[in-house]
């Protein structure tokens, strides 16, 4: 009877939370709708509870608890279940880690990692607009070394060919393409459209150049910190020094008008 009691009250409790739960943008462009992922060690996903152990939750039952933390949905699995579904999943993650995909490319990352790779994957989503509508060359600068600011535009520097690139402006160059590639400039095809429209439209108006503000604000859930995941030895962990806003100048410069149809 005391267990039913109890339960009654997390559950109330956990509605009451869960209500607001996913009402929050955590982003301009990405709203709280993540996938979370623990892969638990198979003893611990059992259910049965013994007599001594019958009023007190066990820790996938905490995790649960947890879920109304999240801006998204968790999924707790055991190992098992992940190795028979390997397909499912990205490869090689471990157990008693939090996982979170990335919205766009579908794969699992470590959540300390998350803004490494989400803001990474709106750069190059950046430089393949700006290819489709057929740039010439953009001067990209910052507060300070440009590769300093965030691991995720070091990444992206990276894949640019900048390694460990200590300037505060980097030019990037794009080949002249006589006709655009359609299906970039198509807004299903862009993950982030809505950072790009102004910039795309312009360019439909006909500037040659343009000078684009990119703007970056770590999404908060990522600022924070969640004690009872370490005191469950969930490998938990955020770069606190990668929050607040960041900002790139983007100093565009196009071939000329002609070269390119724009139209979607």
């Amino acid at each position: 009877m005391l267990e039913a009691l109890l339960r009654f009250y997390y559950f109330f409790l956990e509605n009451e939370r869960s209500s607001s739960k996913n009402k929050t943008t955590i982003d301009s462009v990405l709203c709280s709708d993540l996938d979370f992922l623990i892969i638990l060690p198979d003893e611990d996903t059992k259910k049965e509870k013994d007599c001594w152990t019958f009023f007190y939750k066990t820790k996938i039952e905490i995790l649960m608890d947890l879920d109304i933390l999240l801006p998204g949905n968790l999924e707790i699995i055991s190992n098992s279940e992940y190795i028979a579904n390997n397909c499912k999943y990205s490869s090689n993650l471990d157990i008693n880690q939090l996982y979170v995909k990335l919205p766009k490319e579908g794969k699992y990352v470590a959540v300390q990692d998350f803004t490494r790779y989400y803001l990474c994957s709106q750069l190059m989503e950046l430089k393949t607009v700006l290819m489709g509508l057929n740039a010439e060359s953009a001067n990209i600068s910052g507060i300070g070394p440009i590769c300093n600011m965030h691991r995720g535009i070091e990444m992206y520097m990276e894949k640019m060919g900048f390694f460990h690139h200590e300037a505060n402006t980097i030019e990037i160059k794009f080949p002249c393409v006589h006709i655009a590639e359609q299906i970039i400039l198509n807004k299903k095809k862009l993950f982030y459209w809505d950072k790009w429209e102004r910039l795309i439209e312009q360019r439909k108006q006909g500037a040659n150049y343009y000078d684009f503000v990119f703007i970056y604000e770590t999404p908060i859930f990522f600022l924070r910190t969640i004690p009872t995941l370490n005191e469950l030895n969930i490998l938990y962990h955020n770069p606190n020094h990668e929050g607040g806003r960041i900002e790139l100048m983007y100093d565009i410069y196009y071939y000329p008008i002609e070269m390119v149809d724009i139209s979607e």
